[in-house]
């Protein structure tokens, strides 16, 4: 009984060392696809819906060591991953037309002082 524990546990540790693995080698996080290559997440923070997942692995493709059969090939894959990313951005223009957000209080509020030029701020300084 004892030794069927001990098997089953160490079966296990070996299985989710084997995932994090397959997770690290195959970069499919949640923020990977997220984040610009220059580590910011300035599309996760402004809560982006395009994904760009296939851009990337695109270019990834291009970048790999290719023979020269497979290099149109390795560029057709970066051209198409590029137009799914421009008809992503062209359909999330599109939605955010039809589908504007709506805003608080004291949204609107910061919006009409913006538009009036009440709002405190370097360009609204009295002259010294």
């Amino acid at each position: 009984m004892e030794t069927t524990k001990k098997i089953a546990t160490i079966t296990l540790i070996i299985l989710l060392a084997v995932i994090a693995y397959g997770l690290f080698r195959t970069g499919r996080s949640t923020t990977a696809s997220q984040t610009t290559p220059g580590g910011d997440s300035s599309q996760a923070a402004h809560g982006s819906v395009i994904d760009q997942t296939p851009l990337d692995t695109a270019r990834r493709l291009v970048q790999m060591p290719t023979s020269a059969d497979e290099l149109p090939l390795a560029e057709e894959a970066l051209r198409l991953g590029d137009r799914e990313m421009d008809l992503a951005f062209a359909a999330a223009v599109s939605e955010a037309r039809m589908h504007p957000v709506v805003l608080s209080a004291e949204a609107k509020q910061m919006r009409s002082k913006r538009s009036t030029g009440t709002m405190h701020g370097s360009r609204n300084l009295p002259p010294h």
